[in-house]
């Protein structure tokens, strides 16, 4: 049994017994709701020393009186300047010295979104000790996008572990998902799938991640969303297809000859699968409502895509 009593600057007294062992200084806080200030702008003392948050208190003898203090915080530039370059030691002086850490300068950055945007693990970790919010950014850009769009997957692991939005969307509608599209990642794509992001998420124009891969005719990822399932008859806002998007990439992108080849085979799949899609969709009209499944192989995907269309009578 852990007893714990805490006093506060005003002189209100808290008493919390627990059962937990070990019971450590960030479990306090997290149970005094104030985990989320961050490890800088509050302080547990005892004797007038300052307790780690890793400070386990039932090694204390019971109970254990211990002050809270709870700590202004501050605009900074410092802070600010120092993560643009990049500095983590001045970041870290910075905080210390009770630096915001959601400080935004004039077009809305923060400090985590310059750490993500250079894929700096160790900096992004050290602002969300601190109490970085993941979510502020220039143009509703998340620290979760910047990191998306430059490919550091551990940051985007470490972001998404943090419950930062993987459906989050920019002042565009584009979500992380889109972004990885857009730029190829073969790598972000399906971890972003497995961490349950929209596979149809659209944005203001109604471009999906599948479209917008179409559009840059990335082969490989468009065959990834496919196989995870991802709908093939969108339309963006201007009624552009899947199908449309790549055979206007073949018309008006030169690129390798070997690229050429896949996107123009990869044209033809899609052709064949609304087709078959559109096909059974068909025969399914008035059907008499008995519960089935078909899978269709999509054809020229040479055993890398399967959609799984079920049909079930309510």
């Amino acid at each position: 049994m852990v007893h714990i009593i805490v006093c506060s600057l005003r002189g209100e007294r808290q008493q919390i017994l627990a059962e937990e062992t070990p019971f450590s200084v960030e479990k306090l806080k997290e149970h005094l709701g104030i985990l989320a200030q961050g490890c800088f702008l509050s302080s547990i003392l005892r004797d007038k020393d300052i307790l780690d948050d890793a400070t386990d208190l039932a090694g204390f003898p019971q109970p254990v009186e211990v002050n809270l203090i709870q700590h202004p915080s501050h605009w900074s530039p410092m802070l600010l300047s120092a993560a643009h370059r990049q500095d983590i030691s001045e970041v870290e002086s910075a905080l210390r010295s009770l630096a915001d850490p959601n400080s935004q300068d004039d077009n809305a950055w923060t400090a985590i979104c310059f750490a993500a945007l250079h894929g700096n693990l160790n900096m992004v970790k050290l602002l969300r000790k601190a109490g970085a919010d993941c979510e502020l950014g220039p143009d509703e850009n998340a620290a979760l996008h910047f990191a998306v769009r430059g490919g550091y997957l551990q940051v985007v692991d470490y972001l998404v572990a943090q419950r930062c939005d993987v459906n989050g969307r920019d002042s565009y509608g584009v979500s992380p998902l889109q972004a990885a599209a857009e730029e190829g990642d073969n790598e972000l794509v399906p971890a972003l799938c497995d961490f349950c992001a929209d596979l149809d998420a659209a944005d203001d124009e109604e471009v999906t991640p599948l479209l917008a891969a179409c559009c840059r005719g990335e082969v490989s990822v468009v065959k990834t969303l496919l196989d995870r399932r991802a709908e093939v008859s969108n339309v963006t806002r201007t009624g552009a297809s899947a199908q449309s998007l790549l055979l206007g990439f073949l018309e008006s992108r030169p690129t390798s000859a070997e690229k050429v080849s896949q996107a123009r085979d990869l044209l033809r799949d899609l052709d064949g699968l609304v087709s078959a899609r559109r096909e059974f969709a068909d025969r399914d009209h008035g059907s008499t409502g008995e519960d089935r499944s078909i899978t269709l192989a999509a054809a020229g995907l040479k055993g890398q895509c399967t959609l799984l269309v079920e049909f079930t009578d309510d």
